[in-house]
């Protein structure tokens, strides 16, 4: 019975999370590509690239890729360090973001359901300044069951500026992934990121569409 309320909260907060994309002042799309294998028992190295693409989707605007190690220290709780390349266009020019950071995720898993909350520090260097923020993610999915199943998921995340001294962007996210081979799944996802710029908050939608491999 838990499961099956949850699965239809995790339904509403999609249908919702679309909604509030038709609303957004603006909208783009994501493709992702994901990979993690093992490198030592307990030890797994994950990578992603991900292009960007605003409203009429030939538009690419900002590209990302990442390297990272994450430790199992144990069945609740992982860590690592990663690191981020990221290339932005802005003002017809290339900006590019070098974004070392550690991610440490603590994890529960009740009747039925899979519950995360990863904790996300980065420095962010772009065109010589420097700046730290905090990233608070809670996330929560209905493992499937089955050769082809259906994971439900959705999740709200913060993100702190040292810099700015408050919360100037917000991300919830509600999706569904595929699995389609036993180490291959295919994930589509509704984002909605809410920025602050000086004392204004807009709104940007995006659809996400990722292939991940994990052996």
């Amino acid at each position: 019975m838990r499961g099956s309320s949850t699965l239809a909260v995790i339904i509403v907060a999609a249908v919702l999370g679309s909604a509030a994309c038709c609303g957004a002042a603006g909208w783009e799309y994501r493709g992702r590509l994901e990979m993690t294998g093992p490198v030592e028992p307990g030890l797994s190295l994950k990578m992603f690239t991900e292009v960007r693409s605003r409203n009429d989707l030939h538009t690419h605007n900002e590209s990302h890729f990442s390297m990272g190690l994450e430790w199992k220290v144990n069945d609740w709780l992982t860590a690592g360090p990663h690191y981020r390349h990221v290339t932005t266009l802005k003002n017809g020019a290339w900006r590019v973001e070098h974004r070392p950071y550690v991610d440490v995720t603590l994890r529960h898993k009740p009747k039925g359901m899979s519950v995360s909350n990863r904790n996300r520090l980065e420095l962010r260097m772009v065109e010589g300044r420097e700046t730290f923020r905090y990233r608070f993610r809670l996330m929560l999915k209905v493992p499937g069951a089955g050769r082809h199943a259906l994971e439900p998921s959705c999740s709200g995340e913060i993100f702190y500026d040292f810099g700015a001294g408050r919360v100037n962007k917000t991300r919830l996210m509600a999706g569904l992934d595929l699995r389609l081979l036993a180490s291959i799944r295919i994930g589509l996802t509704f984002v909605l990121d809410s920025v602050k710029s000086k004392a204004h908050w807009s709104d940007l939608s995006a659809l996400a569409l990722a292939l991940k491999y994990r052996p």
